[in-house]
């Protein structure tokens, strides 16, 4: 299980930009959202047979967070909370014209700002870069600079080091609609790290996802089940290493419970037909 979670962590820490704001889509969210909070619980039975939940930082894909986005869309502010809903970090994001992120600020309990991202984009040369000031020090450092597409998102990326060393490089490829198809993260000496390939159904939710660490020879495997359900039904993850035999599977199965606008406010997820955990959102609307 602890190689499930790092693989995971791997794929869903950081989108395209190197960030760790979500896009909507990526919480299986539709229509004109405002907000979200969402809860993960564990669940457990007692001797008496009551359940009892407990509220976790994150069951596999579903993060314990807060979400509010602007009409466009757009996350504006994010917040996320550990273990028994204890604050963790929250992320404030602008947005051009372009809405293209050019601002995050990232603030810790006290809300004291811990750092600043920068990001510019020279459109004439399709290009980008990302910096990062901390205020504690007054030290501003480059993150990343990338070559972009038509859409600014970045196609081929070099990501720094506080010293200017090469942390990593990273390549990115697209869909017509925008969705983020692979990626592949390499070492300073451009030998491949993982790789990520994700397939989409036409809402732009995930259906298929496999990650592959090249370093420590794992996989993670991420298949879908839509059924007459909008959203997925069934998850199924396959964890290989090469060193095993035989491939590790987890089958969940998931119910819904949904709102007025369609958007689901409680999922159950289910283990070998025992209830093992409740992820549970509150959802405004503009």
């Amino acid at each position: 299980m602890k190689y499930l979670y790092t693989l995971i962590a791997l794929l869903t820490g950081t989108n395209a930009f190197g960030q760790n704001i979500f896009l909507l889509k990526e919480l299986f969210l539709k229509g004109n959202v405002k907000s979200v909070r969402v809860i993960p619980y564990q669940v457990k039975e007692n001797k008496k047979h009551r359940i009892q939940k407990t509220a976790v930082k994150k069951f596999y894909y579903d993060e314990n967070l807060f979400i509010l986005a602007n009409e466009q869309g757009y996350v504006v502010q994010q917040i996320m909370f550990a273990d028994r809903n204890v604050f963790n970090l929250k992320t404030e994001a602008t947005y051009d014209d372009n809405n293209r992120e050019t601002n995050l600020k990232v603030y810790d309990e006290t809300d004291t700002l811990l750092r600043e991202y920068t990001l510019t984009y020279d459109d004439k040369e399709k290009k980008m870069q990302k910096t990062v000031y901390f205020p504690k020090t007054g030290k501003e450092y480059l993150v990343l600079s990338s070559d972009t597409n038509k859409r600014s998102y970045p196609t081929y990326a070099t990501y720094y080091n506080t010293d200017e060393s090469i942390k990593n490089y990273s390549s990115y490829k697209y869909d017509k609609r925008g969705n983020q198809l692979e990626t592949k993260v390499y070492n300073p000496d451009k030998s491949v790290k993982y790789t990520k390939k994700t397939k989409y159904n036409k809402n732009g939710f995930v259906t298929h996802q496999i990650t592959k660490s090249n370093e420590k020879n794992k996989s993670l495997e991420t298949v879908y089940t839509y059924k007459k359900e909008p959203f997925p039904t069934e998850m199924l993850l396959i964890f290989e290493k090469k060193t095993h035999n035989k491939a590790k599977k987890i089958n969940y199965t998931f119910s819904y419970q949904y709102d007025e606008k369609g958007n689901w406010i409680e999922k159950k997820c289910f283990s070998e037909g025992k209830l093992v955990y409740i992820v549970e959102r509150e959802i405004t609307y503009y």
